[in-house]
């Protein structure tokens, strides 16, 4: 499903609700659009929650979803001291069942719909839940308990996840075959609303974009060249794609390649145990790519984090950055197997 922000809609009065000091929705402006209705914006309260009587911060956002590090804060709360609350309402013309996504690391969170508690919990989380034609308060309580602040709750239309094999089988069955595809590769966002802006501006009409990510993100497009189709490989669940046309079609995976990085491995050899964090991934991706849709990667940009993202060129001078970089891990792997496994007698002969 395809979200797309709405430039006016004619602001509706507030009142105070008296749970945690939560906002009422004021508006709709920047409600994000679907095909049945509208979804938000929420009205957002942030506070330290171990000081009595703490200064609460508030503002007006369209999605549930913060992050921030914990050794910068947030206006002066640390993440370990952190508690929010959302309140927006979710509008529909006709009855609609729609997928709730809770995405969120050591914390709690509760959610409420029309003032029952639908959900209430400390771990990522999926449900569904039928709507009826008409407007419906939602409300989101988390308290987090890390020294890092990374919390998303989506709302959007159900979604099937598909195996590798599985979404082969659906590259093939499109009419248009692709041939190009166009490789997106973060942990997460570095964004405050876990958004990330992508610039496809230069590269081909009618690709592939390939999203990836272990966090749960907001990839928003600001400009569409035509893309032909999009995957979305998350761990966590939440991703969606903001600023498409309608039409494209968004295939949704488990099966992340993970690549995150520059092509340059990180590997340790400790006693004889050899290890890498990326191994064989960045060796192994154009393949991977290739078997799931059949196309070609052509650009490429991977980060640990970003705000926004702008690909570059996939050619021989990159390919030969990941053969040497394989290389390299390669005659490691093979200095620290030296170590392995010696022989009683002959090491201990001499003591």
């Amino acid at each position: 499903m395809v979200n797309r922000f709405l430039g006016s809609i004619v602001a509706a009065v507030s009142t105070v609700c008296i749970c945690i000091a939560l906002l009422m929705p004021v508006s709709t402006v920047n409600a994000q659009a679907n095909e049945e209705g509208l979804v938000g914006p929420f009205d957002a309260v942030y506070f330290d929650r171990t000081v009595d009587n703490p200064h609460k911060i508030r503002e007006t956002v369209p999605s549930i979803a913060i992050q921030f590090d914990g050794h910068d804060g947030f206006q002066g709360i640390k993440a370990n001291r952190f508690a929010a609350s959302w309140s927006g309402f979710v509008s529909f013309d006709r009855p609609v069942t729609k997928l709730v996504q809770v995405s969120q690391g050591h914390a709690k969170t509760r959610i409420k719909i029309n003032g029952t508690v639908v959900y209430e919990g400390g771990s990522n989380a999926e449900f569904e839940h039928a709507f009826a034609p008409g407007e419906h308060l939602v409300e989101v309580f988390h308290i987090n308990n890390w020294h890092t602040v990374e919390f998303k709750v989506t709302i959007q239309d159900k979604i099937r996840l598909f195996s590798a094999n599985e979404l082969a089988s659906q590259f093939t069955a499109l009419q248009q075959r692709p041939r190009d595809l166009v490789y997106f590769g973060l942990y997460g966002s570095r964004s405050k609303d876990l958004s990330v802006n992508i610039d496809l501006s230069e590269h081909l009409e009618g690709a592939v974009v390939w999203l990836d990510s272990y966090e749960a993100i907001d990839w928003t497009f600001r400009r569409d060249p035509g893309i032909r189709a999009v995957v979305i490989a998350a761990y966590t669940p939440g991703s969606r794609v903001i600023g498409l046309d309608g039409n494209v079609p968004v295939f949704h995976t488990r099966d992340t390649l993970d690549v995150r990085s520059k092509p340059k491995t990180r590997c340790t050899c400790s006693g004889a145990v050899f290890h890498c964090e990326n191994q064989g991934r960045w060796a192994a991706l154009e393949e991977r790519l290739y078997e799931r849709t059949g196309a070609q990667i052509t650009a490429i940009a991977a980060e640990s984090s970003a705000e926004s993202l702008r690909p570059e060129a996939f050619d021989q001078a990159l390919r030969k950055a990941i053969a040497v970089d394989a290389e390299k891990v390669k005659q490691a792997e093979a200095a620290c197997k030296k170590r392995r496994n010696p022989d009683f007698d002959t090491l201990f002969e001499n003591q």
